[in-house]
């Protein structure tokens, strides 16, 4: 299992550079923000990699799976106490 602490130095360095100044830039002028082209757990690493916000931040994965993908990436990034997933039922046999 990955040491969450290699883990965040690792995701750190995602936003290094232009692309960190860009998405600084527009998060300090509150402007929505729209990243393209990420793959993988590349949206995890760049969404843990920002600094920390005043407000949560949601993200909304296309389908269930895409989410539930994101969900363990961010969890093993940051923890299970920063993260927090609706709806609660994913994987259930209860559809809502």
């Amino acid at each position: 299992m990955a040491n969450t602490t290699t883990l965040s130095a690792l995701a750190a360095q995602f936003l290094e550079g232009e692309r960190g100044e860009k998405l600084n830039s527009a998060l300090r002028r509150k402007a929505p923000a729209q990243i393209f082209s990420l793959a993988g757990s590349s949206p995890a690493v760049m969404l843990a990699a920002m600094r920390p916000q005043k407000k949560p931040v949601m993200v909304v994965g296309d389908s269930l799976d895409d989410a539930g993908y994101l969900y363990h990436d961010l969890t093993r990034l940051l923890g299970e106490e920063a993260v927090a997933m609706f709806p609660s039922a994913y994987k259930r046999d209860i559809k809502y």
